[in-house]
Parts: structure tokens; C-alpha cells; sequence
């Protein structure tokens, strides 16, 4: 309802107040419009998304290709594993009696100081042949009782022809043998390859095995039993009883000879308790002057260090031929 104002009389007003002078106007006070409420929207879950279209295989090829792949990688696994099989480390040489080191025939039947080799193909061992191409006959020697005058051998395949073509064509009797087939007595090989070996004999009596040993004077000769149950040198001193005077400074340095009297002083030194090495070279050091010495005062005799007739005659006692 529109009113006027009782005091500056302006009409058509709507308010309490005259909007002219601000005098009260009388009558019920105007109703303002009420601005309407609305409704926050209310949330609705989203419809179901369609099922996506399912992803075609790929078919019989696909099956094909993936059977390959698995194929491959087996194998691959398989492969490496054997590779590393294959390679493992195995080290193990025969264990070699250096019983003479420094000589030229050792008596397991290999050179002393003998490096490590790959082992190779052993050549044919039969009797009567010549296997390594020297011009001797190859003649293995059964364990027989008889006597052989050892000259040089050798387990190392590139030194075979080198090693043996020296000590061959130096009498008769003079043929090569390889070890593993030959007397069981031989060391059978060095580092898996045969070992070969040149000699004089066989010889039925030790003493003319000796005479033909010193005949030679071939550095490094012994003389060997052929006995299953003997794997080391027969010595000669035993055979012949020389007795030769020997002190330091006698053997290798002297004469060929010589180092064979000194060599069987070592081996029966050995056999005595002394020497326990068996350091058997052919040299009469201050070390054999030293167990000279030690045995000739545990026999009661003038510890001189020197080999005389007296002390060979003790240790005649401990040969074994």
C-alpha cells in the first residue's frame, strides 16, 4: 500500500520513513519480496560406464612366437650352466718323486724341475714301434727282476725328441719306454701326460748294470730294479764297494763319475735316517758334509764329515739290493 508522508506530503511511498524528510510514515510496514531458496543440487552417482570391448588375441601366431621365446630362454639358462661346469678348475697332477733334481733321468721316470703341461694325446706305447720319430725303437720293460741303466726322461710333450734324442744311439741295448706300460713301479705321468724314458739294459746282475753306467758317464744315470715293489735307485756303491774318499767339494763338480759315488752316499744317507728329503744331486755340500758327520757319530766313528772306508763300510748296511 502506497502512503504519504503526513509532513512534506510526498505520496506513493512504500517505505516506514519518507524518503524525503524521513518522517514516519503510519500503516503496516511494507512486506519485501522474499528471494526464493534453491536447492543445492542434489549428487547422483554417474551411470555405469559400458563394458570395454575386449582385446582380440592374437591368435595361433601369437601362441607360435611365445613358445619360441620360452624355448630360447631355456635353452640359454641350460647352456651357460654347462659352460660353467665345464670349466671348473681341476688342478690335480700326480705327485712326482724330484728324488733327483738337477740330474738328467729322475727316478719316478720325469726330469727334474718338469713345469706344468696340458696333457696331450698319448701316442701309440706298443712295443717295437717308434712313437715319438727318434730312430730307436720304443721297448717297454716289464716288472722282470732285471737291472736297467736309466739315462733321461721327460712328461713334457714339446720336450720328448729334445730330452731322449741325446741319451739314445749310445750302445746296443739303447731303446726308449713309456712308463705307463712299462713296470708298475714307474710314476705313470706327469700332469696326465705319459712320461718318456731312455735307457741301457735290462741287465741281469746289478754290478755289470754299474760297470756299464760308469762306461758311459752320462750326467745323471742311476741304475733301476725293475720291481713292482722298488721305486727308487738300486745304488752301485752296494754292488761294488769301491768306497771312494769323498768330502766336500767331490761329485758333480769333480767328474760324471764322481757325482755317482756321491749320489749313492745321498740315497743311503737317506735310507740311514739322514738327508730326510732325499736330496739325491750328485753334490757334496757343507748340508752332506753335515749328515756325514751326524752318522758317523751315531756309529762311534771320527766325525770327520768326510766319506771314508770306514763309513761306507756302515753304510753298507742299510743297502737294499
Amino acid at each position: 500500500m502506497a502512503l504519504s508522508c503526513p509532513r512534506c506530503g510526498r505520496a506513493g511511498q512504500t517505505t516506514r520513513f519518507c524518503v524525503a524528510c524521513g518522517t514516519a510514515l503510519g500503516g503496516a510496514p511494507v512486506q519485501q519480496p522474499v528471494q526464493q531458496q534453491v536447492a543445492p543440487p542434489q549428487w547422483q552417482a554417474p551411470p555405469p560406464a559400458a563394458d570395454p570391448e575386449p582385446r582380440r588375441s592374437g591368435g595361433p601366431m601369437a601362441a607360435v612366437i611365445g613358445g619360441l621365446l620360452v624355448l630360447l630362454l631355456v635353452a640359454g639358462v641350460g647352456g651357460a650352466w654347462l659352460l660353467m661346469r665345464d670349466t671348473g678348475d681341476d688342478t690335480s697332477p700326480a705327485a712326482v718323486d724330484r728324488d733327483d733334481a738337477g740330474s738328467a733321468a729322475t727316478e719316478d721316470g720325469a726330469e727334474p724341475g718338469t713345469t706344468e703341461a696340458e696333457p696331450t694325446e698319448a701316442p701309440d706305447s706298443s712295443t717295437g714301434l717308434d712313437p715319438l720319430g727318434l730312430g730307436e725303437e720304443m721297448v717297454n720293460q716289464p716288472c722282470s727282476g732285471e737291472y736297467l741303466v736309466m739315462l733321461a726322461s721327460t712328461g713334457t710333450p714339446k720336450d720328448y725328441a729334445s730330452t731322449l734324442s741325446p741319451a739314445l744311439g749310445l750302445a746296443d741295448d739303447n731303446h726308449y719306454l713309456v712308463t705307463n706300460g712299462s713296470c708298475e713301479s714307474f710314476n705313470q705321468e706327469v700332469d696326465g701326460n705319459p712320461i718318456y724314458a731312455s735307457y741301457v739294459g735290462p741287465f741281469d746282475d746289478l754290478a755289470d748294470a754299474c760297470s756299464v753306467r760308469e762306461s758311459l758317464a752320462y750326467q745323471g744315470a742311476y741304475v733301476r730294479l725293475l720291481d713292482a715293489g722298488r721305486v727308487t735307485r738300486s745304488l752301485c756303491e752296494c754292488a761294488v764297494m769301491a768306497s771312494p774318499y769323498l768330502t766336500v767339494g767331490s761329485g758333480a763338480e769333480e767328474s760324471v763319475v764322481a757325482s755317482y759315488d756321491v749320489a749313492d752316499l745321498q740315497a743311503l744317507l737317506n735310507l740311514a735316517g739322514l738327508n730326510p728329503d732325499r736330496v739325491v744331486d750328485g753334490y757334496f755340500t757343507a748340508t752332506t758334509r753335515r749328515w756325514v758327520r751326524d752318522f758317523q757319530r751315531a756309529e762311534g766313528l771320527v766325525a770327520t764329515g768326510a766319506a771314508d772306508v770306514d763309513t761306507w763300510s756302515a753304510l753298507r748296511s742299510w743297502c737294499e739290493d
